[in-house]
């Protein structure tokens, strides 16, 4: 059969929920695959995003180990995808048909593979966000493949149609940042690969399916990872702690990047490999985008935030916000994103559970979290730490002069002072004596002169609306003479 100008053969590939993929020949002779979207998901808005998102994506991924889409159209009532046709079986195909896991040495080359396309595709500004073991494929030649990128987030992009508080990924493979629906980064995608690592040791999920999805999460947020000895014996202690540190909960103690977990395991097989500095190593330009978290300091859980705040009243969450740096038509931008209880002072604007933007260039803002005095947000260590990550570390500026904490409250000075937001302003003077009789004054005259010609209308008007007017004409002299008396009495 026929689907446009490609020849398609009459038994699919592989079927799943959403459709089917056929092995089909292009009018040059050129092999290729056919992913056909059933209708129901086809005229689906958000369905449709995540198809032109994932070709968006793959048109910049030039990678043997990722698939390339060539096009995509609609055909009556179904939508279509031409691919690279990937021979081979997925990871969790290639355990089941063999029935078992694959060893120590086996699943750490495979892993090693994975983690070095995975390097690639995050020095290109992109987040995968759905690794899983039906997402890698292993071709006859021992070369992986890395499959689905439909909700894969594309830092470059303006807008990552991502949610703030939204859970996305696969269950058993989300890190708990994501089910915890807070901003992602590379780091979540390392989270996974530990995963992947643990399903080819053992071959089961470290998470198994639960019976709800709120079971699901938490069981990702709250249960310790599984270790490895559940399901194998003699296990080396040093693959434990690589394992362990993958699948940090705290993705700040994660490996950093996918060159460093792969020289940890590289160690595993006693090769000699290069100490690089345990921090991203991703190639990302401020206009990819980039982000840190902020949050307060818990003793029992150190290093749960990238920059923590030290509160004692624990009015500051946890993880109280995220900072973004990101280009936009406009211009460039950091992000505040806070998604805290209490919310945060940004230069005397009130910002809770919404996002506030700040020019690159612009003077450095004055942040309380909680609205606390004492809990101010260093921006200098955040401008210094999303720089680095981008790797673009500006010139250091001097040091301003340090600003003094808010004082208890006294009258303003006469001269100029900083205010808490971080600027000098003259002080607002007190209003004089003079001033005071002026104003009083004129309030009164004006109430007198309204109560004189409300009265005299009163006169003109019809006996029924007598009384009305002539009560407001008294009401507006008692108000002008009990001003005046005021007047005379306080100044």
């Amino acid at each position: 059969m026929y689907i446009s100008q490609y020849k398609v053969d009459d038994t699919p590939l592989g079927e799943g929920g959403m459709g089917r993929i056929y092995k089909a020949t292009t009018p040059e002779g050129k092999v290729v695959a056919i992913k056909e979207i059933l209708p129901e998901f086809a005229q689906d808005v958000e369905m449709r995003f995540r198809i032109n998102q994932e070709r968006t994506i793959l048109d910049r991924l030039e990678n043997p180990s990722i698939v390339h889409t060539y096009e995509s159209f609609m055909n009556k009532d179904k939508y279509y995808i031409v691919m690279d046709l990937v021979e081979g079986r997925n990871i969790e195909q290639q355990i089941q048909i063999q029935q078992k896991p694959f060893s120590v040495d086996v699943a750490i080359d495979i892993m090693l593979r994975v983690l070095e396309v995975m390097q690639y595709v995050h020095g290109e500004g992109v987040v995968h966000r759905d690794i899983k073991p039906s997402n890698i494929m292993i071709r006859p030649d021992g070369s992986v493949c890395m499959l689905d990128f439909g909700i894969a987030k594309d830092l470059n992009a303006s807008s990552s149609h991502t949610v703030i508080g939204s859970v996305i990924g696969s269950e058993g493979y989300m890190s708990p940042e994501q089910a915890s629906g807070y901003t992602i980064d590379h780091r979540s995608d390392i989270y996974a690969l530990g995963c992947v690592l643990y399903f080819m040791l053992t071959g089961h999920h470290a998470f198994p399916t639960c019976q709800s999805q709120a079971l699901m999460l938490d069981a990702v947020i709250n249960q310790p990872f599984p270790k490895l000895d559940k399901y194998l014996k003699n296990v080396k202690p040093e693959l434990q702690q690589v394992l362990d540190k993958a699948t940090d909960k705290n993705m700040v103690r994660r490996f950093q990047s996918c060159t460093i977990f792969a020289n940890a395991l590289r160690s595993l097989k006693g090769e000699v490999v290069e100490q690089n500095e345990d921090r991203s190593t991703i190639r990302i330009r401020p206009d990819q985008g980039c982000s840190i978290s902020v949050g307060r300091l818990d003793p029992n859980n150190p290093g749960a935030c990238d920059i923590e705040i030290n509160d004692p009243t624990n009015r500051v969450s946890r993880h109280h916000a995220d900072i973004e740096l990101k280009s936009f038509t406009g211009g460039t931008f950091f992000i505040y994103h806070d998604i805290s209880s209490n919310g945060t002072l940004i230069n005397g604007n009130s910002v809770h559970r919404m996002a506030y933007h700040v020019e690159q260039d612009a003077e450095d803002p004055v942040i309380f979290l909680a609205s606390d005095a004492n809990c101010r947000l260093d921006w200098a260590k955040v401008k210094q730490m999303l720089f680095d990550k981008a790797k673009e570390v500006p010139p250091t500026p001097p040091a301003p002069p340090p600003t003094p904490a808010p004082a208890s409250p006294v009258p303003a000075p006469a001269s100029p002072v900083p205010n808490p937001w971080g600027s000098v302003e003259q002080p607002i003077q007190p209003a004089t004596p003079e001033k005071n009789k002026i104003v009083l004054f004129s309030v009164s005259i004006f109430f007198i002169v309204m109560g004189v010609i409300l009265s005299i209308v009163a006169f003109f008007q019809p006996l029924e609306s007598l009384s009305i007017m002539l009560g407001a004409g008294i009401a507006f002299l008692s108000i002008g003479v009990l001003t005046l008396v005021f007047r005379s009495l306080k100044i």
